[in-house]
């Protein structure tokens, strides 16, 4: 005997299958009032979308609070860079115009042969 051959013998004998259970308290189910499968699905749904919603819209607007604060302190370090780049440029300028230490030293050879330090 098959399990097909078993299956359709015991619904001749007017035993219920997995099916006809579940047909059974469904009917039962929604005759009463329950709430189905679907409808406390639904209502689970809803409930969990109500509290995720929020709870990220609160979480984008301290997100963006915290990049507005790093937006606000990088601008700062940006500035004081520009200015120190300026302030290192003007030293550069300065600097150009004396002359290195060989420059220096054959200078001074040149003074020091034609006046010789007494």
């Amino acid at each position: 005997m098959t399990k097909s051959d078993l299956i359709a013998a015991l619904k001749a004998a007017g035993v219920a299958t997995k099916d006809d259970v579940r047909q059974i308290v469904g009917e039962e189910i929604a005759s009463r009032g329950f709430a189905t499968t679907d409808d406390i699905h639904n209502q689970l749904t809803e409930f969990f979308a109500g509290m995720i919603v929020p709870a990220f819209e609160n979480l984008r607007k301290e997100m963006n609070a915290r990049f507005e604060q790093i937006d606000h302190r990088l601008g700062k370090l940006e500035t004081g860079q520009a200015h120190l780049k300026d302030q290192i440029e003007g030293l550069k300028a300065d600097l150009s115009d004396t002359p290195s230490r060989k420059e220096f030293n054959e200078l001074k050879a040149q003074v020091d042969r034609y006046s010789p330090t007494l």
